[in-house]
């Protein structure tokens, strides 16, 4: 699971392949969580190998109400959804930026 958005950064840099980072900060007892979306210059960059491109990291912190709709047990217990499809499904519905991108 993945996004695909094309962007230039302002150092030239395109990047167009986005992924969120498996290892996030999760406390289920704060009900908050930090998302990080990493970006590649394509996904063959990636599967290559190649490391993301550090400048285009995006962060975010999911606050306890927007916790409870994305990541309750309730939620993640629904058939189809998953700790990485909810990430997505946030980040889709939340930042801007995204407003374009295809998931692939």
């Amino acid at each position: 699971m993945a996004l695909l958005k094309t962007h230039t950064l302002e150092n030239g840099i395109p990047v167009e392949y986005w992924a969120v980072k498996q290892s996030t900060e999760f406390d289920y007892h704060a009900q908050v969580c930090r998302l990080w979306i990493l970006a590649w210059i394509s996904k063959a960059t990636r599967d290559g190998g190649s490391g993301y491109v550090h400048q285009a990291t995006r962060d975010y912190y999911v606050s306890v109400e927007d916790f409870n709709t994305y990541f309750s047990d309730e939620v993640l217990k629904q058939e189809g959804n998953s700790f990485n499809s909810q990430a997505y499904a946030y980040i889709l519905a939340n930042d801007p930026f995204f407003a374009d991108a295809v998931e692939i």
